[in-house]
């Protein structure tokens, strides 16, 4: 059926007979509207049609599961690679038989939660095709239950992800391998999308440069790094190499580092390109060259200030080039070195065995601590010791000498001293000895030749005297021999036979003898004691100690049992396995075998732990790494006791050692898990269910900064506490729900904390539930949203006060032409009207009330941000003070009113009047605060607004600012007055006391000269206004306006221009009585005709700036061609968005503004007509 309207409706017609109340045969007809109904239907077409489409695109397959059947019906097909029948259904048992053998379990679990409780199905599994291929299908699908909550069917789409899969593993490898590239490099490698201007710094750069800022991510902050010298440079070469053809591009240059100096860069790119050879993506790798520059430049220097003698020397005995240190050494100038032979210089007695190390070096020998002695210019010689590197090429050898010639007297005086000593050792009780690197003994003091029953030196001079000895200590005594050639000191307890039989237990301690430049380890120096009694002593206490270990191997704990003075240690066969030795393979342990094994990182506090332990008599407690010989890493927990002897000096170490590697592991994951939670912002809160009421078992440290209670505070109560009288109800009814349907929940509350502020928080709530689907937990996320709530509050008041505003600012336009007719017309019949006619008094009456109507919508417009502004760059400071005079005789007496400023000029650039009208506004506001007296003050001086500041204030800038603030001791005022203080009409005066206006004009004028407004206030305690002027720094402005002349009079001709017939006829009376001649037009079209007939000059165009048709400002340009020395002074009511839009701009000098008197009007005329 169509309707009235033009639209169809859809109706089932239904008919039947009926009968009237005198017999005649009717048909009773009903309509249903069925449009719904039909609606439905093509949306139910128009679906599966999407879905096929969708399903096409998508090479995925419908399917349906029919509850009654148990089978599976596929349709809309498009992937010939699935194993599926699309022609007929087919049992669920023969869709599982296709899944593969590894995910049956996933597949039944998926179908079986969708069974169970829901409604939705996910499912993600392998198939296996005809042809043996496995592929991967996910699956969604949503499942209709009937009344009675029954599975009917299973509506859903399977898709073939197979090659997503495969690509996930390929994307992953090859990422893996990337970083790992990356890392291996030690260069700072970078990776720049030149598509998005973009770049990638590897790890390296941070060891390199510096870890680069969050801003380094773009092709421009990589060039602005660049030493300026090299940017034009650098920045040319790589862009020609992004722009061209070219695959490769290297530079050098010089790059910032963070800490302000300069690294030499050796940078080496490859361009990617696309199909067309446009670069997309480049490569590369940043090597800091700096060290090998420096390097280059050290050698020179190391030349020419080293303290030693360098020089190189040709094959033909005559010295090539010498440094410095050798006229210092010698006093021989380099060209007296170099003009002789370098034989001249050397002592006779040396010549022959110099002459053969010559030989040596000319055959390409390496020659080191070769000494001579060379003449000193003085007639004297001094001894060199020489280090010589032949270059046989080149046939130039290189030398360092060092003059040795006071080391050389030492060495006679140390002679001496060594005798002196011999005597000493040969009467010392203990064995002190001297041995090769081999082991042979070079020298042994008779204590020692008694204790290894030699009758004299020459009988063991030249052998081995420890190679009677077991394996096991022969190996100990050949590595400390070793060590100790190694420059380590050592010792060691043995035990060995004396050459006549007799068995001795030795405690023997090894230092390195050095050379005279302690660069070689030329003997070892030892001294051994007999130990024999000591031994069998300590034997016993061992024998009652290994019955104890062997008990506690049987515990799985390894054991050790370390002998201080012998250093051996007995480890038990769990010690020995913990360590990484096969129990089977056990060997005298002593204790390097122990620290060997200490992780590196650990070594030191494992022995400052030992340390303590000895020192301080406690027990030794540590927990550490061990590095195992197969590369792994487990964690030990050691601890043992000291003994001490009958002198306190520690002898012996018992303890136990298990592996705690599990645990460690254990309590790493955790000290992560409690880290992460430590470190967010959201609060966490986690209560227990199974609990009456609730309650909180935790609390995260975010949620104690967040609230301000502590942990200790909340746990055990319901969360409730945290709401208070504001909080919204339903949302918290919301919550209830969800714990008690045991579902997730998000919603956005308010909270209140402990010191009673409000907070807005956006709350997630999840159970948590065990292995066994048991609930146990519910997690709540709180996350801190106040500010971006009170960002949306800001922006609807704002939005409200936009809207109010040009209300205002369209009904003052309108005020003034209606007010310029009023005002004018009054002044002129005050004017005429003589002194003592009654009915001055009602015209005064008329004109004041028009006065006051325009002060009315100078504030509407003030408020509206629309006036007109003329602004001058003033002096804060001395505006506050000028005013101050006037407003002291308006305060009151009992107000006390302060003014302060700073020393230096506060420079702002505003409308002076609306600066008064201001300053007006705010000190009679805080007088009304006060009834009973109090202070006042008015400060004026220059701030600066930071980065927090505009943070929490969104429409201000950062930069300097001049800042007027006004502050009272008054009453102060709620947090909901403050919230409407610059609302319009907004008052809490009486009645006739306020219009509203007042704040509301100052907070327009303060946005409309770019500032910002701030108030703080608290009840009884006072209020302080803050407005922040954008600072500037040209001078102030001192000219001043010009004056108003009453009655100033002229004979020049005026053409006025307004559409307003009123406002027109007042002008017109008022100019000719100025004596203008005056063309009146309606419009811009009747000023051009008017003109056309004109013969005469005209002097001064008088125009009304927005009129039907052309504009002022397009006539005023229009008739500038003809009168190119004609005057244009415009005329408006309108706000200042409507001027700019018809050309005129703020401050221009030639403006009148609506409404004005003719006392105004015959001033600015004349005004504009003076002007040069």
């Amino acid at each position: 059926m169509v309707k009235p309207d033009g639209t169809h409706l859809w109706v089932r017609v239904a008919m039947s007979a009926a009968c009237a109340d005198d017999g005649t045969s009717l048909h009773r007809v009903t309509l249903t509207d069925i449009g719904e109904r039909k609606q439905a239907e093509a949306s139910r077409q128009t679906s599966e049609e999407r879905l096929r489409i969708a399903l096409t695109a998508a090479t995925a397959i419908g399917f349906i599961w029919d509850a009654a059947s148990d089978s599976v019906a596929r349709y809309f097909s498009t992937v010939p690679t699935l194993p599926v029948n699309v022609d007929a259904p087919e049992p669920v048992a023969a869709v599982r038989a296709r899944v593969h053998p590894d995910d049956v379990g996933l597949f039944d679990a998926g179908v079986a939660e969708c069974l169970g409780e829901g409604t939705e199905y996910r499912n993600l599994y392998r198939v296996v095709d005809p042809g043996g291929s496995i592929r991967w299908l996910q699956e969604w699908g949503c499942l209709e239950r009937d009344a009675a909550g029954r599975p009917l069917r299973l509506t859903g789409i399977s898709i073939d992800v197979s090659e997503l899969k495969r690509a996930e593993t390929s994307l992953r490898e090859s990422e893996q391998q990337y970083r790992l590239a990356i890392r291996a490099t030690n260069d700072a490698v970078w990776d720049i999308d030149v598509t998005n201007d973009t770049v990638h710094w590897s790890d390296k750069y941070a060891s390199k440069f510096g870890r680069p800022p969050e801003t380094a991510n773009s092709w421009q902050w990589w060039i602005d790094r660049i030493h300026p010298d090299d940017r034009d440079r650098t920045a040319g070469s790589a862009r020609a190499a992004v722009d061209g053809t070219v695959e490769a591009w290297a530079c050098e240059y010089r790059f910032g580092l963070q800490n302000g100096q300069w690294a030499d860069i050796r940078d080496r790119a490859y361009i990617a390109r696309d199909p067309a050879g446009k670069a997309v993506r480049v490569v590369g790798a940043m090597l800091d060259v700096t060290a090998f520059r420096r390097a280059s430049a050290e050698r020179d220097r190391m030349w020419n200030l080293s303290l030693d003698p360098m020089c190189l020397s040709g094959f033909d005995g005559y010295f090539k080039q010498v440094n410095p240190a050798w006229e210092r050494t010698l006093e021989w100038t380099a060209e007296e070195l170099t003009s002789r032979p370098w034989l001249d210089f050397v002592h006779a007695d040396d010549r022959q065995a110099t002459l053969n190390i010559a030989g040596q070096l000319i055959g390409g020998q390496l020659v080191y601590h070769f000494e001579n002695r060379y003449q000193h210019k003085d007639g004297t010689y001094r001894w060199l010791s020489w280090n010589s590197y032949p270059a046989v090429e080149q046939q130039i050898i290189f030398s360092i000498a060092r003059d040795v010639t006071e080391q050389k007297r030492a060495e006679e005086a140390l002679r001496e001293s060594d005798e002196q000593l011999r005597a000493i050792i040969d009467n010392t009780p203990e064995c002190v000895k001297v041995l090769d690197r081999d082991g042979k003994l070079l020298t042994m003091n008779p204590a020692g030749l008694r204790m290894i029953e030699a009758d004299d030196l020459e009988q063991v001079r030249g052998v081995r005297v420890c190679s009677g000895l077991n394996p096991v200590e022969q190996c100990a005594v050949d590595q400390l021999v070793a060590a100790t050639f190694r420059g380590e000191h050592g010792s060691l307890v043995f035990e060995m036979q004396g050459l006549k039989g007799t068995w001795r237990t030795l405690e023997t301690h090894s230092v390195p003898m050095w050379d005279a430049d302690h660069r070689e380890v030329r003997a070892l120096l030892g001294v051994t004691r007999d130990i024999t009694e000591q031994k069998r002593a300590q034997d016993a206490l061992r024998a009652s100690e290994e019955r104890l270990r062997l008990a506690l191997d049987a515990g799985r704990m390894g054991i050790f049992d370390w002998d201080l003075e012998t250093n051996a240690i007995i480890w038990s066969d769990t010690h020995y396995e913990m360590f990484g030795y096969p129990a089977g393979e056990q060997f005298p342990v002593v204790y390097r075998h122990f620290i060997d094994r200490i992780h590196p990182d650990d070594l030191s506090a494992v022995e400052q732990a030992i340390r303590t332990a000895m020192d301080q008599r406690v027990i030794y407690t540590s927990e550490h790494r061990l590095l195992l010989p197969d590369g792994s890493v487990h964690w030990n927990l050691g601890t043992g006791a000291f003994q001490y002897d009958s002198e306190g000096r520690p002898v012996r170490m018992i303890g136990t050692v298990k592996d705690i590697t599990e645990r460690k592991q254990a309590e790493a994951d955790l000290v992560m898990r409690d880290r992460a939670i430590q470190a967010v912002n959201q609060g966490i809160v986690i209560t227990d269910p199974n609990l009456p009421d609730n309650p909180i078992v935790y609390v995260s440290p975010g949620f104690e900064r967040m609230t301000g209670y502590a942990s200790a505070e909340v746990v055990g109560c319901n969360c409730r506490f945290l709401q208070g009288p504001a909080t919204d109800k339903v949302e918290i009814a919301r919550i209830a729900e969800a714990i008690r349907a045991v579902q997730p929940c998000a919603v956005e509350v308010l909270n209140y904390r402990k010191d009673g502020s409000t907070i807005w928080n956006e709350l997630s709530i999840t159970p948590v539930r065990d292995p066994d689907g048991r609930l146990v937990h519910f997690v709540g996320i709180q996350t801190d949203v106040t500010a971006r709530r009170s960002l949306e509050d800001q922006l609807r008041q704002a939005h409200k006060m936009e809207a109010v505003g040009q209300l205002a600012g369209g009904v003052a336009h309108d005020f003034n032409n209606l007010l310029t007719v009023i005002n004018g017309y009054g002044d002129l019949l005050l004017s005429e009207l003589p002194k003592g006619d009654p009915h001055r008094e009602y015209v005064a009456s008329i004109r004041d009330a028009g006065k006051r109507a325009t002060r009315l919508t100078r504030q509407l417009l003030a408020f509206s941000r629309k006036t007109i502004l003329a602004p001058q760059v003033l002096d804060l400071r001395e505006m506050v003070e000028k005013s101050a005079k006037m407003l002291r005789p308006l305060i009151g007496e009992d107000i006390v009113l302060a003014i302060i400023s700073d020393p230096a000029p506060v420079r702002v650039s505003i409308d002076p009047g609306q600066l008064d009208q201001v300053i007006m506004n705010l000190v009679l506001n805080a007088r009304d605060a006060m009834p009973n007296g109090g202070n006042l003050t008015v400060e004026a001086k220059t701030v600066e607004l930071d980065e927090e500041y505009a943070r929490l204030h969104p429409d201000v800038t950062l930069g300097k600012y001049a800042l007027m603030s006004v502050s009272d001791s008054g009453s102060g005022m709620t947090p909901e007055v403050k919230a409407r203080l610059f609302e319009p009409y907004f008052t809490t005066k009486g009645v006739g006391k306020g219009t509203g206006l007042g704040l509301a004009m100052v907070m327009g004028i303060v946005k409309q000269s770019g500032g910002h407004v701030a108030v703080y206030s608290e009840l009884d305690h006072g209020t302080t206004v803050k407005l922040h002027f954008p600072a500037v720094e040209e001078q102030a402005d001192t000219t001043k306006g010009h004056s108003d002349v009453a009655a100033v009079r002229g004979a020049e001709t005026v053409l006025l221009v307004e559409d307003e017939d009123a406002i027109r006829g007042l002008a017109f009376m008022v100019l000719q009585s100025h004596g203008y001649k005056v063309l009146s037009a309606r419009d811009s079209q009747e000023a051009l005709r008017l003109v056309a007939k004109h013969q005469g000059p005209i002097q001064l165009l008088l125009t009304d700036v927005v009129m039907p048709g052309m504009g002022g400002r397009e006539l005023a340009d229009a008739l500038q061609p003809r009168y190119p020395q004609m005057k244009v002074l415009y005329s408006s009511g309108y706000n200042n968005d409507d001027v700019v839009r018809h050309g005129i701009v703020e401050a221009e000098v030639a403006f009148l503004r609506k409404p004005y008197s003719p006392k105004e009007l015959a001033s600015t005329v004349r005004h504009v007509l003076d002007q040069k």
